[in-house]
C-alpha cells in the first residue's frame, strides 16, 4: 500500500509541475502578444526627456521619438489628465520601485482618442526615483471621436427637452 501512495504523489507532483509549465508558457506568450501591441517608453526623470519607441507611430500615428512629460500629458484627454497625473506622481514619489498601471483616453496623431491602458515601473536607487519604464497598450476596438468639452446646463439638452417644466 505504501508503494501506491508514494506512485500517486510523484504522478500529482508531476501533474502539479506540468500544469505550472503551461501557465508559465501561456503568460509569457499573453506578455509577447500584449507587448507587440504596445509603445514602450523610457523617462529619464533627471532630463526630463522620454524616448519612445517606432511603436508610437504604428498604434497612435506619431512620428517624434523623443518628446518630454508635457508633450505626453497633452495627449491625455482633459477629462482624464488630473486623475491620471496624480496617479503617476503618487507611483513615483510615495511608492520607489512601483508597479503603476492606468486606464484613460488617448488622443492620437490624427485627433481621435483611443482608450489605452498604460503600466509603468519606477526604476529607483538609495537616492530615489531616477526613471520610469512604460508601455502604453490601445485597448478601444474603435477610434473615439474628438469632442468639444463644454459645459452643460441642467435646463437644456435632449433630456430637459423631454421632460415637461412645471
Amino acid at each position: 500500500m505504501p508503494r501506491k501512495t508514494v506512485s500517486t504523489r510523484k504522478r500529482a507532483r508531476s501533474i502539479v509541475g506540468e500544469v505550472a509549465a503551461a501557465r508559465t508558457a501561456l503568460a509569457r506568450n499573453e506578455g509577447r502578444h500584449e507587448q507587440a501591441r504596445a509603445a514602450t517608453w523610457h523617462w529619464d526623470l533627471a532630463s526630463g526627456r522620454v524616448e519612445w519607441d517606432e511603436r508610437l507611430k504604428a498604434l497612435f500615428g506619431y512620428a517624434v521619438m523623443v518628446t518630454d512629460a508635457a508633450w505626453r500629458e497633452s495627449r491625455i484627454h482633459p477629462e482624464d489628465r488630473d486623475r491620471v497625473k496624480v496617479s503617476l506622481q503618487r507611483a513615483t514619489i510615495v511608492t520607489h520601485g512601483a508597479v503603476w498601471s492606468e486606464r484613460y483616453r488617448f488622443r492620437q496623431a490624427d485627433g481621435f482618442y483611443a482608450t489605452v491602458t498604460e503600466r509603468a515601473y519606477v526604476v529607483s536607487d538609495d537616492a530615489g526615483p531616477r526613471a520610469i519604464l512604460g508601455a502604453i497598450t490601445p485597448t478601444s476596438a474603435g477610434r473615439l471621436r474628438p469632442r468639444l468639452i463644454r459645459s452643460r446646463s441642467p435646463t437644456s439638452g435632449p433630456a430637459a427637452r423631454a421632460c415637461p417644466r412645471g
